[in-house]
Parts: C-alpha cells; sequence; structure tokens
C-alpha cells in the first residue's frame, strides 16, 4: 500500500484523499475525459487504501477500474492481469454484476489479443451470470459481444445471425445503443462477406438512429466501417474522409484501439491490419 501511494504522490505531486469515494469521483472524472494518466494513480491508490482495510469488494472494484483504464489505453497484458486479480480478490465476498461485467472485459481483452477460444469462454460466462441476474439489456448487450467473437473468429454468417437476433431483443427494449451497434456490427459481417451494397444498407440504418455527439467511440467505430466499405465500393475520397474522421474521434478519447489509420494513408488498397480492426470493432 505504501509503495502505491507513494507513487500516486510521484506521479502528481500531490497526497491522495483518504476516503474512497472522493477518489472514485476524482478517477472517475478524469478518465471521462479522457485524462489516463491522472486516473491510473486515482485507483491504484484507491486499491491501496480498499487493500489496508481488507475491503475484498473494493479491492476488486478499484483492479476493475484499474484494467479499464490500461484497455483504454491499448496495454491489453496490463488489463487482463488487473481484471484477474478482481476476479480473484472478490472470490468470497460473490457479487453477481461486478463478477459479469468483469468477465464481459476478460472477453474483450481475449479477443483483442486474438485469443478468441478463452474470449468466447469468457463470454458465455459472463452472459450466464447476466441472465442469472435477470437483466435482458446487459445480456442482449452480452450476446453482441459474443457475436462480435464468433465474426473475430471468422464466421461472419454465424456471427451476422447472433447480431440480427441481439438487434431484435434491443429494438424490444428500445435500447438505441444495442440496435446501432447490433447494424454497424451486420453491416460489417456483411462487408467482410464482400456483399458490399448490402453492408452500406445496414450502416445506414444504423447511422439513421442518431449517435449522441458526445460518443465519440461509436461515431469512430461507425466511420471506419464506412471507410472501409466505400474503400471495398472504390469510392476513395469518400472512403478517407470517413477514415479521418474515425481517427479524429478516436484520437478526442485517445482511444488507440481505434486508430486504425493515419489520415495520409491510402484508403486503397485495404490492408490486412484495417480488416484485423472491423473483425474486432464494438
Amino acid at each position: 500500500m505504501i509503495l502505491l501511494l507513494f507513487a500516486f504522490s510521484a506521479l502528481t505531486g500531490a497526497q491522495p484523499p483518504s476516503d474512497y469515494p472522493t477518489l472514485r469521483k476524482q478517477a472517475a472524472e478524469a478518465y471521462s475525459k479522457s485524462e489516463y494518466d491522472r486516473a491510473l494513480p486515482l485507483y491504484q491508490a484507491g486499491a491501496a487504501l480498499a487493500e489496508s482495510a481488507h475491503d475484498l469488494l473494493e479491492i476488486a472494484k478499484s483492479y476493475f477500474d484499474i484494467g479499464q483504464v490500461y484497455y483504454a489505453q491499448g496495454q491489453m497484458v496490463s488489463a487482463l492481469d488487473a481484471y484477474r486479480t478482481a476476479l480473484e480478490k472478490m472470490k468470497p465476498v460473490r457479487d453477481l454484476r461486478l463478477e459479469a461485467t468483469i468477465w464481459r472485459r476478460l472477453s474483450s481483452v481475449y479477443r483483442w489479443k486474438g485469443d478468441f477460444a478463452e474470449a468466447l469462454t469468457a463470454g458465455q460466462t459472463s452472459l450466464a451470470l447476466f441472465r442469472e441476474l435477470g437483466d435482458p439489456r446487459e445480456t442482449t448487450g452480452q450476446l453482441m459481444n459474443i457475436g462480435l467473437v464468433v465474426r473475430a473468429q471468422g464466421d461472419s454468417r454465424a456471427g451476422t445471425a447472433i447480431f440480427l437476433e441481439a438487434y431484435d431483443l434491443a429494438a424490444g427494449l428500445k435500447d438505441n445503443k444495442i440496435m446501432r451497434a447490433a447494424l454497424r456490427n451486420i453491416a460489417a459481417s456483411y462487408w467482410e462477406q464482400g456483399d458490399n451494397e448490402v453492408a452500406l444498407s445496414f450502416l445506414e440504418r444504423a447511422i439513421a438512429i442518431k449517435e449522441p455527439p458526445d460518443d465519440a467511440s461509436a461515431i469512430a467505430t461507425t466511420e471506419n466501417i464506412r471507410g472501409l466499405i466505400l474503400s471495398s465500393l472504390k469510392r476513395y475520397d469518400e472512403a478517407r474522409s470517413a477514415l479521418e474522421r474515425g481517427l479524429e474521434q478516436a484520437r478526442k478519447i485517445r482511444d488507440v484501439r481505434l486508430e486504425v489509420v493515419h489520415p495520409a494513408a491510402e484508403a486503397a488498397p485495404l490492408t490486412d491490419r484495417l480488416r484485423h480492426h472491423v473483425r474486432l470493432a464494438k
């Protein structure tokens, strides 16, 4: 604990707050502004306080938050370690919702690392826990994440079927966010199958459900997919503009996972790197 608090002081030039609520509030504020270098030591200081108080649930929450920061920074190995620590710490004090959420994030990390078997197992564990909680919205969202894993494994048709199921469930819940994400991923799946016109039609349906203006991650994902579809249709100028918009939004929130192309890069031909990112996109 002393080492973590010392690290906080060294990085920030200040003493950390001595209570969880203040630490969490300050860390969450920094995280929401994509100030990850400020958020990380705050979350680590929170973990240190929780360790000293032997508060297992708070320790787990703190390590989950630490994992979130590493994930946004693209540091997948560190994120994986933090999420695993969170799960280990909370074993004696089971919290279904937190456990389900951690398994969901673990699935995402494994997916980005290319460990698809582990990603699918973690995703199915999360799905089962959300179903046990009786939470239809989180269950639908996690079904979407499993679709991403299946598509990343190379089975875009099976992925499409899962996304269509998730879209129907989200429509019943009137959840625009999941509906948009499902339509985006249906579009990406059809693009991978080479059916670019159908892909574009689904993406246009997603775009018609307006994104919140502050949802830079969703906007970046949409523009990246739009750019790749347009490039396949040989509409290169439009494709380049879309990819530049996606990059701008990704850099706004400092999310390196979404920085898939440099604005000066040629939109054609498509590279394997771009295809990899679309297979993994939210």
